[in-house]
């Protein structure tokens, strides 16, 4: 929450003109039409404030927070600093959505089997031991 009043209060430069806008009116009434919306979904915890049945998806608002780590790069454009930090910032931002990319794929096949509620491997598979891994908490089927 603290990020939006901050981007309230947060001039810019504007890109037909080459000015910088100063005014709060103006900042205001830009934020309002652009990002606003995006930044208010994700911040507030609806699953906090809403009980029931539909807060399972209100919790995927959540993940608009994704969107607003994208625009990281334009600060990082706009910092003073060496060229190389800048190159350095971007490859941690490239892992970063690897790594992302790379838990929604694990998320998503760990859903397919989860849903199916069996699982079968494969016949050279079966001398191996298999376990079932609803038995196991959830941070150790993520981690296996």
């Amino acid at each position: 929450m603290l990020d939006i009043i901050i981007t309230f209060r947060t001039t810019f430069i504007d890109s037909s003109g080459g000015d910088e806008i100063t005014k709060p009116k103006q900042i205001a009434k830009i934020y309002l039409k652009g990002r606003f919306w995006i930044d208010f979904l994700s911040a507030v915890p609806f699953d906090s404030i809403v009980q029931g049945d539909g807060s399972e998806i209100l919790k995927l608002l959540g993940l608009l927070k994704i969107v607003r780590v994208t625009r990281i790069t334009r600060i990082i454009n706009f910092m003073s600093i060496k060229d190389d930090m800048k190159m350095v910032l971007k490859l941690l931002k490239l892992v970063f959505f690897l790594v992302l990319y790379i838990h929604f794929s694990a998320c998503f096949w760990w859903a397919l089997v989860k849903n199916e509620l069996t699982w079968i491997p494969q016949m050279d598979y079966a001398w191996l031991m298999t376990y079932t891994y609803d038995e196991f908490p959830m941070f150790k089927q993520y981690l296996q």
